[in-house]
């Protein structure tokens, strides 16, 4: 007995009811219809013969409906009645999810509408009109303002990741954005991680290095780098085709592929399995002093 409400639970994937949803019954907690918050569409193609409703919420203890995703009753009529405790009904615009004018609407003998005002069981304000299904701006038939991301807000640049797509809708940033203009990584006005050139990346891509939230160039004679010099090492490249060495091993710039070593110096090749202090160089090659 007491685990009925939550053996509901079992309908929260429901989407679409072919025929009708009448709803009866009293129970100390049953108290909403959040169990159906994904019910998208009630089709009814088979009506209850009372009155031909396709939704019936008769005699119940419920005190609001929280069916929040429903947008569409296909035919057949409305039937909410002699629910002692039941708020928010009255004030929903039903013909905004009905398909037909003919489809009736039988919403009466609830809790009066001046009580639930003053217990404060109302719509919030960030509801239009057309009203809503429970307290609270994610309860919303329809906003006033914008809706974003299940839920209705006074204006899009109260959420840090979000940008106005029109005059009714909120939508998300790319992911890269800290905070955007539009839906692309290349509408963002502040990078979560690095910019490279117009878009945000999470990292730099391997011809370039990371200074100050800034993808920056390589050197052209680089392959991948960690800052911009010539040479090899920590604020240089990782590596190069061709590099000038010094005497003691070290390097002093690198070169294009296709470069000739200067004057005084000769090619040679670095083996693969280089591990001393040319192993950057591994399978390239270097100029060393004659």
């Amino acid at each position: 007995y007491h685990s009925i409400p939550t053996q509901l639970e079992v309908f929260s994937t429901v989407k679409e009811i072919t025929g009708y949803l009448n709803i009866e019954g009293i129970h100390p907690r049953f108290r909403n219809l959040s169990y159906f918050r994904n019910l998208e569409t009630i089709h009814g193609r088979q009506l209850m013969e009372s009155m031909f409703g396709a939704l019936a919420i008769v005699k119940s203890s419920l005190y609001s409906l929280e069916m929040r995703s429903l947008k569409q009753i296909s035919a057949g009529s409305v039937v909410i009645q002699h629910n002692r405790d039941l708020c928010y009904v009255g004030n929903i615009r039903w013909a905004a999810i009905q398909v037909d004018p003919e489809q009736k609407v039988w919403v009466n003998e609830n809790l009066r509408a001046d009580l639930c005002e003053r217990n404060g069981t109302i719509c919030s304000d960030e509801c239009s009109e057309d009203g809503c299904w429970g307290a609270g701006a994610d309860q919303c038939l329809t906003c006033t303002n914008f809706y974003y991301n299940g839920t209705c807000i006074a204006d899009c640049r109260n959420i840090s990741n979000a940008y106005q797509f029109d005059n009714s809708t909120c939508m998300v940033c790319h992911p890269e954005c800290r905070s955007c203009t539009g839906p692309g990584a290349d509408h963002c006005e502040e990078c979560v991680h690095v910019r490279d050139e117009q878009h945000c990346v999470s990292e730099c891509p391997e011809n370039k290095y990371e200074e100050g939230g800034v993808c920056w160039k390589c050197h052209p004679h680089c392959e991948g780098c960690t800052g911009p010099k010539d040479t090899i090492g920590q604020g240089a490249c990782k590596t190069c085709n061709l590099a000038i060495i010094n005497t003691d091993a070290t390097v002093e710039r690198c070169l294009l592929k296709d470069d000739k070593c200067p004057d005084g110096y000769y090619w040679e090749y670095v083996h693969p399995l280089e591990q001393g202090s040319l192993k950057p160089l591994a399978g390239k090659a270097v100029c060393r002093k004659c």
